[in-house]
């Protein structure tokens, strides 16, 4: 749909460290480390694909 914004799509460190219930800095770390998927803005923020966070809560929930 055109017209819709696809911020919703992406999350922030912060909140994607809720979902993983580990630190912002983590999730920082892990990035830089490409053990997440991440895009970075214009402005130079990290921002992590939704889909891919929840997809790893749930493979690390199984465990």
């Amino acid at each position: 749909m055109a017209g819709i914004s696809t911020q919703a799509e992406y999350l922030k460190a912060g909140e994607a460290a809720v979902l993983l219930h580990v630190s912002p800095k983590t999730i920082s770390r892990w990035a830089k480390e490409g053990k997440i998927p991440h895009i970075v803005t214009l402005g130079g923020h990290r921002r992590f694909p939704r889909r891919d966070i929840e997809a790893l809560v749930d493979r690390l929930a199984e465990r």
